[in-house]
């Protein structure tokens, strides 16, 4: 492998790192978003009916599923992308 082959994956490995961290950061922020929707959304709050906080509950909910597939699923893309890399940098570890 030629040396600037090697830095090229070396800059992949380091861009798909840095995506993983944002992605981290990206689920705590929603997990912090749920909680303080959860508190905003208080089932003893009297100014809403029973019905309209299960229906808000239900869309917080689905809401937060669809979020979570989609982090599982970029997240799986990436450790995906990042063996990928891995791979290839080892077999061809030799820098011409």
């Amino acid at each position: 492998m030629r040396l600037d082959q090697f830095d090229k994956l070396q800059e992949l490995f380091k861009e798909l790192e840095l995506k993983v961290r944002q992605l981290r950061q990206e689920n705590h922020r929603l997990k912090k978003e749920n909680l303080e929707l959860k508190i905003i959304n208080n089932p003893t709050e009297k100014s809403k009916t029973d019905e309209e906080y299960l229906k808000e509950i239900n869309k917080l909910k689905e809401e937060n599923n669809q979020l979570s597939l989609k982090n599982k699923q970029a997240r799986a893309r990436l450790d995906e992308l990042i063996n990928l890399v891995r791979s290839d940098v080892a077999q061809n570890h030799s820098v011409e």
